[in-house]
């Protein structure tokens, strides 16, 4: 894949703390501090849209080498 796809997709994990606000809350927290149910969802439910614009970028990548 073209240096520019990898490029985007490292963006897309480093956001992580960008579009989740919590996951930097919770990272900035002394180790063995425990996450309550509320910030556990927060983030799952951040880091499924995260995922999700990966998963679909790559799907238009594949798209594209195929030609389509």
């Amino acid at each position: 894949m073209a240096r520019s796809f990898e490029n985007e997709m490292e963006a897309f994990m480093k956001a992580k703390t960008e579009q989740i606000p919590t996951w930097h809350e919770v990272m900035e927290r002394p180790r063995g501090t425990e996450v309550s149910v509320p910030e556990h969802v927060a983030i799952l439910v951040g880091l499924s849209g995260v995922y999700r614009q990966a998963i679909l970028r790559v799907a238009q990548e594949i798209d594209h080498m195929a030609g389509r």
